[in-house]
């Protein structure tokens, strides 16, 4: 279920789409604008199920936002994360 994870989650924004020629679910996590605009990357794996692909992409862009928090880096932080269908 993704909706606890959304719900109880702090950031801004997810986006959720779903790419029908690749079979691939993907997820952008945005958590936070405050100390400027949004800056990511992305990170293509298998994950088991849904929520844990939301997991991870909740998960990375919150320590990122840390991350450039402390240095006081005029940042915000996204992250986005694949769940393909299949292993690589």
């Amino acid at each position: 279920m993704i909706e606890p994870l959304l719900k109880s989650w702090d950031g801004e924004n997810v986006i959720i789409r779903y790419d029908q020629t690749s079979g691939a679910w993907i997820f952008i996590a945005i958590h936070s604008t405050r100390l400027g605009p949004a800056a990511g990357g992305t990170r293509m794996k298998s994950y088991p199920d849904l929520q844990a692909a939301l997991q991870d992409a909740l998960r990375l862009s919150e320590g990122m936002t840390y991350k450039f928090a402390v240095p006081g880096m005029p940042y915000g932080w996204w992250k986005s994360g694949h769940r393909h269908p299949f292993r690589f």
